[in-house]
């Protein structure tokens, strides 16, 4: 799945997050006359260049999104902020960067080292999963958005870190829980998950035309989320292993807590070729 997916990811947007503020200390006459510099106060702490805030007024929801192998957290980012202007919501974004190297695309990030087996993706996702899990309470409490006012949106590897969130269960509804889910064009690993209490809402998309998470597999690990899961599949015609602009759009309104990304209209199209209530 990972590897040779990330040259058909989009480039297109990148940027820096953060800006450095510069100035000059005067300096003052006393007495005897000879100039003095009084001592520069401390800099006032910047957010992490992993959290973009909405423009105007606190945040009132969160999404954490997760970017693929080779990927960066800004790409994703760029993403789901045109998204989130394309379907007028608002939201903090945290989108990190994987701690790993991928030496297949040496500018990017990973989650985890390469692999093709899916047993062993879900093991290697468990460790990024904890330190984000810690990372996300912390934003929420910084914030104060509760987990039923935070998504996860991961695309490709970082599905499988998405579903090792969903495994911690003894986190769900506390600090570093989340309400809903959207997994973009990955596998999920099992182990099935068996939990207490509501697990969160679940969206799998993937591309009838993917090479790398193609539908009959993804389909068959859907049996790996939480029995009771409220959980959506579908297969989106013509798109291959990519995260487009119209998938941010959609990954968006579901999680902003629309019950169908779907306008009325699209559900008779071909847009949805299948629905899979656990």
């Amino acid at each position: 799945m990972p590897g040779p997916s990330s040259r058909e990811c989009d480039r297109d947007n990148r940027e820096t997050a953060g800006a450095a503020v510069t100035g000059a200390a005067h300096r003052i006459p006393v007495a005897g006359g000879a100039p003095s510099q009084p001592p520069r106060p401390a800099p006032s702490p910047s957010p992490r260049p992993d959290l973009t805030l909405p423009g105007l007024g606190p945040a009132t929801r969160l999404i954490v999104a997760l970017h693929g192998y080779g990927g960066r957290g800004g790409e994703i980012r760029d993403r789901l902020r045109d998204g989130l202007r394309a379907t007028g919501r608002t939201a903090a974004i945290l989108a990190p960067d994987g701690d790993g190297a991928s030496p297949l695309v040496p500018a990017g990030r990973s989650w985890y080292a390469v692999t093709a087996h899916v047993a062993e993706m879900g093991r290697r996702s468990v460790a990024p999963a904890a330190a984000l899990a810690d990372r996300l309470a912390g934003v929420q409490q910084a914030l104060g958005v509760p987990a039923a006012g935070t998504a996860v949106v991961a695309f490709s590897q970082g599905t499988t870190v998405a579903k090792a969130l969903l495994d911690a269960g003894e986190r769900e509804g506390g600090p570093g829980g989340f309400a809903r889910a959207v997994l973009v064009c990955g596998r999920l690993p099992g182990p099935p998950l068996h939990r207490t209490g509501q697990p969160p809402a679940v969206l799998v998309v993937t591309g009838a035309e993917d090479r790398f998470a193609p539908p009959d597999a993804v389909r068959a690990d859907l049996d790996n989320l939480a029995a009771g899961s409220r959980l959506r599949f579908l297969v989106l015609p013509g798109l291959r292993h990519e995260f487009r602009s119209d998938v941010a759009a959609l990954a968006v309104r579901f999680a902003c807590g629309d019950p169908d990304p779907y306008p009325a209209d699209d559900l008779r199209g071909p847009c949805r070729e299948a629905s899979h209530e656990c």
